[in-house]
């Protein structure tokens, strides 16, 4: 299930929030420094890594002062790799399989990518709604999800800032056959 909400990510109270982040899990949007400065100094030191992350990768940390439990890291680019299309999309597969390992259902997520500069909204909430749901167990025959395991039942908000955005990701959720009506 994916469901658009206009709202501030650190104030939901999800398993997890997805952020994008950089090679050294630097923020990479407004909408994540304002995170970061939510989530408080814990979350801080949660962050810090030894070396550069590969582009592509998700990591999952605790969520300091904010209301999820953790905080799924999306590397959607580096200084010596721009963001582009296929590394958000890399980034996001790599963060639902991240959700799976740690059981993480409910899921809150910006339109990753999107911003000044980077993907434009519509196209940052496609690969969302397509990478999301190819994570889904309706996507997915049963016996993927490993011996013993349910398939993963995972829910996603899709948190925007205005209510203009909201409707222009509602009508991607449409054209996807997945409704996008009010929340």
């Amino acid at each position: 299930m994916i469901r658009v909400l206009v709202d501030d990510l650190a104030f939901l109270a999800v398993d997890a929030v997805v952020r994008p982040a950089d090679d050294r899990l630097e923020p990479v949007s407004t909408a994540a420094a304002r995170l970061d400065a939510q989530a408080g100094p814990r979350f801080a030191a949660q962050r810090l890594v030894q070396q550069p992350l590969e582009v592509g990768a998700a990591v999952v940390t605790g969520a300091g002062d904010l209301a999820a439990g953790y905080v799924i890291h999306v590397v959607v680019q580096s200084a010596e790799q721009p963001l582009e299309r296929a590394t958000v999309r890399r980034a996001l597969r790599s963060a639902w399989q991240r959700a799976m390992e740690w059981d993480l259902v409910r899921l809150a997520a910006p339109p990753v990518g999107a911003g000044a500069g980077q993907l434009g909204l519509e196209e940052a909430a496609d690969l969302l709604v397509e990478t999301f749901r190819a994570a889904r167990p309706a996507a997915r025959p049963a016996a993927s999800a490993g011996p013993g395991r349910a398939p993963w039942a995972g829910e996603l908000a899709l948190v925007v800032e205005r209510e203009a955005e909201r409707e222009m990701v509602e009508s991607v959720l449409r054209r996807a056959g997945l409704g996008g009506g009010p929340a």
